[in-house]
């Protein structure tokens, strides 16, 4: 207790006394030269070990003043050769330490007087100066600085800082060089110095010095804060580095490194603040002292960084540091100084004030009268430190400041306006003035028209660069809080300030008005000229890229209303305002482009390379800034339309089970007709149904296009009359022969997409004038028919002559070009359905004619008309149109339109219009829906069809069939319900089967229904078909698809399908009707693959069908169409089967084929005219032209064409891109030389970009870019860095969790394993963890958005399977490869690898860790992931302390030593209690029991209490009574939070050093933990029967081993002793 501390040091304080007055009397004796040794031994044990222990809360009863005094006589006895010993830095720590603990200042003049005593003979010794002799005068230098503020102590301290000096210029360069001998003369010695010295000598002293940086700033709770005597000494040692990195011997200690020790040791102990300051304003004297103040180098000397580290926030966040700082720096900025030092400290005034408020009347004070100084560069500097004050919002009650900012305005010196236009600027930043205000006031001190451009340009370079800069800062009105709220204002929200719009139109014009030429023959003279204006433009692009486009005035309805064109004749009085300003804002932002890349080519013709580098980049980041806002502007504006050429890659699938991509058998394809026998029928008998079989048969194949062109037209010339003179007539197979026509067409724009470019011209004017020839031949009509196919198939952007055709059939409603009034609906409504993609305005006057002819020809068929609704609702639904762009809405409106006008036709055809039905109507085109509306429609009655309109309601029914995707699209599952109702309340025989053909897959991709409801409604139509009722054949079309679409496998029914076509088609003793034996005909076919013309407009097959059902299904059809013994309309009806079932052969094959068309991406893609979308997407064609230029050998221009294209894909980040545009980022990947690493990263990081599931995508999918990043995550990481570049495998990496929710999961599962071979070779080859790191972040954020609950539905969906496979990856593949090349190293510490990976970790299933990855079996090669998994589970940590514990140190390399070691500190950091600390401790002496002293056990266990000692704040109460070692090896400057990795950069023999100072700081720790712990006599016992058992050294061992058995026994026994015999 109490009274045994106070009886132990009033021993030692009479022991003292003692000793020193034996040393007195036996060294003045003759003849001791051999007790000098001795003498000088237990000096040196004295002064470093027990006088340190007589701290100042234990030496307040004792009087040390003697004790120092007698050993200063002890010392001065000392023969000077003798003295040397004594010169360790260990002691010179010990002594200086104490003197700063002691708050006797007399006591400080005698510690003082004995340092000096001891190394006064140093200055003149002859022996080589060591790093012990330059760390000694950096600490006499610092103690003498620190105290010579003392009275007392002011001789002594100038003597201490004499002598320092004297050491530190004592060095010479031979000296350091023989440096490297001293290594292996360190000895045994683990203190801090020790440790230091050997660093020095090792060449790791700097990274030792990162990590007792880290060490001293490591404050994460809980942390131990150092004790005040290591306060002290840690003091003393940053104040010694500084004066070393001011010193001869600058080239030992680099002085940022200096400073940036202190400065976090200040962080940590501001405190200590007032101590460093006379250090650092002694260094700063000496660089006075060396004239460095009358002529200042461009860079940072010595003088300035000691400035800046005096008004730092470490040195002025304590009141006494501000206090002695501003003492030395206000002298230097007084009247009389230098001009360059009184500017410099001027300058630092705002730093000062930032980290404490308190200065800030001081610093005002001084900055105001600096202002009025004669001396223009104080009033510069003056005027430059109230702007960056008022930069960071330190100015407070402006109102005398805005008066001297006023008074500056009007100054001669430039530069000082400037300023002053600076500061006004932060003060409207922040709000202390307003901007309009400030706008009037510089209109009248400036004494200039801010809306006269002329008249800016007219002033001063400087001032206007600062008055741009300014006008960047307006903005919208305040409100008022004290107005009443208008509500249309309200609505409208804040309009733009009448100042800003001003300040915008003056950046415009300036913008506009003051573009350079750089030319080549540039004179020097225009040097200056050119870098000014250069800077004025990055002003104003700056300016303006901080503006919304409500400040900027574009106005959203007029550019929507504005066809883009009169882009050619910008500048017109004719234009509008708002479109004006528009095209002005377009051609500022390619003008700055431009520009920017002038200034990059010519940047050596203009100045300083550095600097025009900058503005080139700075400008660049601005036009990209304004290009995006534009380019957003465009988005919000036209949605979908700002891009031509983007439509969707093929129709919305309608798939009501998930079928494979994969093509169906081909046993399944062998069954199914060919083309050879569809043209042996036609060339049999030629009539309409072969013809239409004919033209399903043609096909695009691999040939040479033009031949192939030409074949498909002359099949189509050979049969084309057949189908014109005798068209068929029932409406599904009318819908046949139509989308037969769109067959053809579309297989010839196939093929001439894959002709060369030149002689795809003529192609087109080759079908065009066909088209002619048939017209002329056959008549008009179907000819026109034809040319709508084809115009509906081609791109207009690839082709402007569809443009011809669109007027021309548009035109012909006017000129009677059509017979009949059917077939002019239909082309009018192709031509709809192809304007309706851009929403041109025409598609609603269209709809308008289609309606009153419907209702003029309400007792007529009107299957064009019907048919070409469908046909032009199914085209607005290309694409996702849920969104609020206004083409969005308007396609809606248009296709709830079609539909109410089709349910109107069907109400018409009913015997008696029904009020539901009409109700229904009304609900979808008003929106408001009855409660009871799908009650009332489930209560109908069948539906009967009125005399006469049996085939007209056919009609209908194959129209409603294609519009029910847009039903679904643009109304809510109830209105979908009841029209479902509404259509089976329709009598089977009525065609009903079309329409609900549709529905069902429709509703089964809406939700709306499940595949639970399939199979009710297919044993309902099986039991009708059964019992043979009217109209079954209708039902049997419906069942046909109800079992394609269900996921059963409906053998039964299919079964059902099969019996009933056969038997109703080939049985010639039935009387079914004929209808039915037409819909059995179909119902065979939709059973095999979707039938075109009904829900569909291309035959596909599915992949699920069997064969012997397909192969039934043709020989029946054979049968039929070959016998003449049938009817004509039943042999007709069964040859369009066959040439349908053809189609679907093809089909497979066309899939494949279309992967393998190239064409021109860039005329694939184009925007809209007259936007910037338009511009910027021909910039990047140019751009990339030049870049295929550059690969060819030709390097002229390459850095400006790379600078551009990084721009130009800088800008469309924020933009859905269509598709197809990955196409041109791959081309451009591909073709950029390897060295091009920035291009390759911008490119990568578009395409990643448009990953985003955020993106709106409005009329076109993203697939392309899934794709392309599907391809590229599974190149081999070798290729993959070669083609994106090193920089892009991080940004490649960060793709994971956006890309993942976007492919199926078994591909989701190979990208993932694809993505972390890349991410593990950037590990491996560029030692960095930024591509781990992004990795395991997109793997955390998938695993944290399935595992958290409550939190809105992502966008992103995981797939339960994938999220498995990716837990897998994590515990197994991830780890092991971890563990073999995230081990730290020198080149890496690989820290963020592995802290994201537990980041990760820990969201996988605790059960799923148990049983892989962590806890496997431990090896050498996975000791390190191991250990630092461990924390998830005690289990695991005691696995890996055990397997630690019992490590030989015999036999052990140094690589793996190394590791061992990190592993040791890795797991050293994962104590969680006492409870787990006490077992771990008796766990390690039980393992040293059974396997001894030649394991790592020890080095575990040191490992382990210093972390704890250090890491956890142990109760004052537990151990304030305890008997503290107060003296220790100061280990406490070595351990940080994640030691393991901080220290990756030592060597090993550095790093087996730091492991001997924990070993020696272990007994005292151990024996106080012990006490506390309550385990005393179980370490006792335990440490000394290691102790005694392994006694004996056993001579024979190799010395490593030997020392390691050595420190191991004297831990023990210190410990031993400490716990038994020290209390």
């Amino acid at each position: 207790g109490d009274m045994d501390a106070s009886n132990v040091f009033e021993l030692g304080y009479d022991w003292l006394r003692g000793i020193c007055d034996l040393i007195t009397k036996v060294m003045p004796l003759e003849g001791n030269h051999g007790v000098s040794n001795a003498v000088t031994s237990s000096l040196e044990c004295l002064l470093s070990t027990i006088l340190p222990q007589f701290t100042t809360s234990s030496t307040a009863t004792f009087d040390m003043s003697t004790v120092y005094s007698a050993l200063i006589i002890c010392v001065s006895l000392l023969p000077p050769s003798d003295r040397l010993p004594l010169d360790e830095a260990t002691v010179i720590l010990r002594l200086g330490s104490l003197a700063l603990n002691i708050p006797n200042d007399s006591n400080v003049g005698l510690i003082c007087d004995l340092m000096l005593a001891t190394f006064k003979n140093l200055d003149e010794s002859n022996a080589a100066v060591t790093y012990s002799t330059i760390l000694t005068g950096g600490m006499l230098m610092a103690l003498g600085c620190v105290f010579r503020c003392l009275p007392v102590c002011l001789d002594s301290a100038s003597r201490l800082r004499t002598l320092g000096e004297s050491l530190l210029n004592k060095i010479s360069c031979e000296d350091q060089s023989k440096e490297a001998e001293e290594k292996a003369s360190w000895g045994d010695g683990m203190h801090l110095m020790d440790i230091i010295l050997y660093s020095m000598c090792s060449g790791n002293f700097h990274s030792l010095m990162d990590i007792v940086s880290t060490s001293i700033s490591d404050k994460s709770p809980p942390c131990r804060p150092l004790s005040l005597s290591d306060q002290c000494s840690g003091l003393l040692l940053g104040l010694a580095l500084i004066h070393i990195s001011a010193s001869p011997c600058q080239t030992i200690v680099e002085t940022d490194q200096a400073f940036a020790f202190l400065r976090s040791f200040l962080q940590c102990y501001p405190r200590m603040a007032p101590r460093v300051v006379p250090s650092i304003v002694q260094v700063a004297r000496m660089c006075q002292e060396v004239s460095l103040i009358q002529n200042m180098p461009a860079g940072k000397t010595p003088l300035l960084n000691s400035l800046e580290f005096l008004a730092s926030p470490c040195i002025v966040i304590d009141p006494h540091g501000a206090h002695l700082a501003w003492t030395f720096l206000s002298t230097l900025a007084a009247e009389g100084m230098p001009t360059s030092v009184r500017s410099s400290i001027i300058r630092l005034l705002p730093e000062m004030c930032s980290s404490n408020k308190r200065l800030f009347r001081r610093a005002r004070d001084v900055i105001g009268k600096s202002m009025v100084a004669q001396d223009p560069i104080i009033r510069i500097s003056a005027t430059a430190a109230l702007s960056e004050m008022a930069n960071l919002d330190l100015l407070r009650d402006v109102e005398q400041i805005v008066g001297w900012i006023q008074n500056r305005l009007s100054d001669e010196e430039t530069a000082v306006v400037h300023y002053a236009l600076e500061t006004l600027r932060y003060l409207v930043v922040n709000e202390e003035l307003e901007f309009d205000l400030v706008f009037r006031v510089l209109e009248k001190r400036l004494n200039v028209d801010l809306s006269n451009a002329d008249a800016v340009l007219d002033l001063d370079v400087l001032v206007l660069e600062g008055l741009v800069a300014f006008m960047g800062e307006g903005g919208l009105e305040e409100e008022d809080d004290d107005d009443e709220p208008d509500d249309e204002d309200d609505a409208a929200g804040p309009e733009v300030s009448p100042q800003s719009v001003k300040a915008v139109s003056l950046l415009l014009e300036l913008a506009l008005s003051t573009h350079p030429s750089i030319k080549d023959d540039i004179q020097k003279d225009k040097d200056t000229a050119s870098l000014s204006n250069a800077r004025i433009q990055r002003r104003i692009y700056g300016s303006l890229s901080g503006y919304s486009s409500q400040v900027l005035g574009l106005d959203e309805e007029t550019i929507r209303s504005w066809d883009g064109s009169d882009s050619l004749t910008n500048g017109s009085d004719d234009l509008d305002p708002e479109i004006q300003r528009f095209l002005n804002l377009k051609d500022i932002t390619l003008k700055g482009m431009d520009f920017a890349m002038q200034l990059h080519s010519k940047e050596s013709l203009i100045g300083e390379v550095d600097e025009v580098s900058e503005i080139a980049a700075d400008l660049l980041k601005s036009v990209t800034s304004i290009g995006k806002t534009l380019l957003q502007f465009e988005e919000e504006v036209h949605g979908s339309f700002l891009f031509r050429g983007s439509n969707a890659t093929g129709e919305k699938s309608s798939k009501g089970k998930s079928e494979s991509r994969a093509r169906a058998s081909k046993s399944v394809l062998s069954s199914l007709p060919t083309a050879s026998t569809i043209q042996d029928m036609y060339e049999s008998d030629p009539r309409s149904s072969s013809a239409t079989a004919l033209f399903y048969s043609i096909d695009s194949s691999e040939s040479n296009a033009t031949s192939q062109a030409n074949d498909i037209l002359g099949q189509m010339s050979e049969c084309f009359g057949d189908i014109a003179n005798e068209p068929l007539v029932d409406p599904a197979f009318q819908a046949i022969q139509i989308c037969s026509l769109m067959h053809c067409m579309d297989t010839v724009w196939q093929t001439i997409m894959v002709a060369e470019e030149n002689e795809r011209g003529d192609l087109l004017d080759q079908v065009v004038a066909q088209t002619e020839e048939w017209s002329e031949t056959y008549g008009g009509e179907y000819a026109y028919l034809d040319m709508a196919a084809f115009s509906l198939s081609v791109d207009a952007v690839m082709w402007p002559g569809a443009t011809n055709i669109q007027n021309t059939i548009l035109e012909g409603q006017e000129n009677y070009i059509f017979e009949s009034e059917d077939t002019k609906l239909l082309c009018l409504s192709m031509m709809a359905a192809r304007l309706g993609r851009t929403a041109d305005a025409r598609v609603t006057g269209l709809i308008d004619s289609i309606e009153k002819s419907l209702l003029e020809h309400s007792r007529q068929t009107c299957f064009g008309a019907l048919f070409g609704l469908g046909l032009l609702a199914a085209n607005l639904m290309v694409g996702n149109i849920s969104g609020t762009d206004p083409s969005d809405r308007w396609r809606r409106q248009q296709a709830r339109r079609i539909v109410c006008i089709l349910l109107s036709a069907f109400n018409s055809c009913l015997d008696n219009e029904n009020a539901v039905v009409a109700s229904l109507v009304s609900s979808i085109k008003c929106g408001e829906v009855p409660e009871d509306l799908l009650e009332s429609c489930t209560k109908l009655d069948l539906l009967y069809v009125k005399d006469g309109s049996a085939q007209k309601m056919k009609s209908i029914m194959i129209g409603l069939s294609h519009s029910f995707p847009a039903l679904t699209a643009t109304t809510n599952n109830y209105i979908v319900r009841c029209v479902f109702c509404v259509i089976d309340k329709l009598p089977w025989g009525s065609g009903k089967s079309y329409a609900l053909n549709a529905g069902y897959k429709n509703a089964l991709d809406s939700g709306i229904m499940e595949q639970a409801d399939l199979p009710e409604s297919i044993a309902t139509t099986s039991r009708y078909i059964e019992e043979s009722g009217s109209g079954f054949g209708d039902a049997l079309l419906l069942l046909a698809l109800l079992c394609r679409l269900s996921s059963e496998k409906n053998q039964k029914e299919y079964d059902l399908i099969a019996k009933t076509c056969q038997k109703v088609l080939l049985d010639k003793g039935t009387h079914e009707g004929g209808e039915d034996k037409m819909m059995a005909i179909l119902a065979g076919c939709i059973a095999i693959g979707d039938l075109p013309g009904i829900g569909s407009f291309k035959p596909s097959l599915s992949a699920t069908v069997k064969k012997n059902f397909v192969a039934d299904v043709v020989k029946t059809l054979e049968e039929i169409a070959l016998n003449n013994e049938y009817e004509l309309k039943y042999r007709d009806a069964a040859t369009v089967g066959l040439g349908i079932l053809c189609a679907m052969r093809n089909s497979s094959n066309d899939q494949k084929q279309s992967r393998k068309t190239t064409t021109n991406k860039f005329e694939n893609i184009q925007g809209k005219d007259g936007s910037l979308m338009q511009e910027i997407l021909k910039e990047v064609e140019k751009a990339f032209s030049d870049l295929c230029s550059l690969s060819s050998g030709n390097d002229t221009g390459g850095g400006k064409t790379v600078n551009k294209l990084c721009t130009l894909f800088s800008m469309l980040e924020p933009i859905a891109m269509p598709g197809n545009f990955s196409r041109i980022i791959e081309l451009t990947l591909n073709a950029s030389p390897t060295n091009e690493v920035e291009l390759k990263a911008t490119a990568t990081k578009l395409l990643v970009s448009q990953l985003d599931p955020g993106l709106r995508r409005i009329g076109f999918d993203g697939r392309g870019f899934v794709d392309l990043s599907t391809r590229l995550a599974k190149m081999p990481p070798s290729d993959l860095r070669e083609l994106v570049g090193p920089n892009a495998t991080s940004i490649m990496a960060t793709s994971l969790p956006n890309l993942l929710s976007q492919i199926p999961t078994s591909v989701g599962a190979d990208v993932a394993n694809s993505l972390w071979a890349i991410c593990r070779a950037d590990l491996s080859i560029s030692v960095s963890s930024s591509s781990v790191t992004e990795f395991f972040a997109g793997l955390t954020s998938i695993l944290t958005s399935v595992n958290t609950e409550g939190k809105p539905h992502s966008k992103r969906t995981i797939s339960p399977a994938l999220l498995r496979n990716l837990q897998k990856l994590v515990l197994t593949n991830i780890f092991s490869d971890l563990c073999a090349d995230a081990v730290p190293s020198s080149r890496n510490s690989t820290e963020d690898a592995w802290t994201s990976y537990l980041q990760c970790l820990e969201h996988v299933p605790s059960d799923m860790i148990a049983e892989a990855g962590p806890n496997c079996d431990i090896a050498l090669a996975n000791v390190f992931g191991v250990s630092s998994c461990a924390s998830l589970s005690r289990k695991s940590t005691r696995k890996v302390e055990y397997w630690m514990s019992i490590q030989e140190m015999e036999g052990l390399s140094m690589a793996s030593l190394q590791i061992v070691l990190l592993s040791t500190l890795s797991i050293a950091t994962q104590g969680r209690n006492d409870i787990d600390m006490k077992e771990s401790v008796l766990s390690i002496f039980e393992v040293m029991l059974v396997k001894g002293i030649d394991t790592m056990a020890l080095y575990l266990l040191a490992a382990k209490i210093a972390i704890w000692w250090e890491s956890r704040q142990m109760h004052q109460l537990e151990y304030v009574n305890m008997s503290l070692c107060r003296v220790s090896s100061m280990t406490s400057f070595f351990v940080t939070r994640n030691l393991c990795f901080d220290v990756h950069a030592l060597t090993p023999e550095l790093l087996a050093q730091l492991f001997h100072s924990f070993i020696d700081d272990l007994p005292c720790k151990l024996a106080l933990l012990s006490k506390i712990w309550k385990i005393s006599d179980e370490v006792s016992n335990r440490a000394s029967r290691v102790w005694y058992a392994h006694a004996s050294l056993g001579e024979n061992s190799d010395y490593a081993l030997l020392n390691h058995r050595r420190r191991s026994l004297s831990c023990l026994r210190e410990t031993v002793h400490l716990i038994d015999g020290g209390s």
